[in-house]
């Protein structure tokens, strides 16, 4: 799997974001659908995953 669908909303006085992350993107379609008029500040996003990091020294 090199990618997943994010479905995030946040409301004014949540103390966090709500992130969920799918690997299906229909299913995160379907799920944003079904959310689409309950929340505000509402998002459906593509995201690489990834399988290494690689911390590069700036000195």
């Amino acid at each position: 799997m090199d990618r997943v669908w994010v479905v995030s909303y946040y409301d004014k006085g949540d103390p966090e974001a709500t992130v969920t992350v799918f690997s299906d993107k229909r299913a995160a379609a379907d799920y944003y659908t079904h959310i689409l008029n309950k929340h505000m500040n509402l998002s459906l996003d593509e995201c690489p995953v990834y399988n290494t990091f690689v911390k590069e020294s700036y000195e």
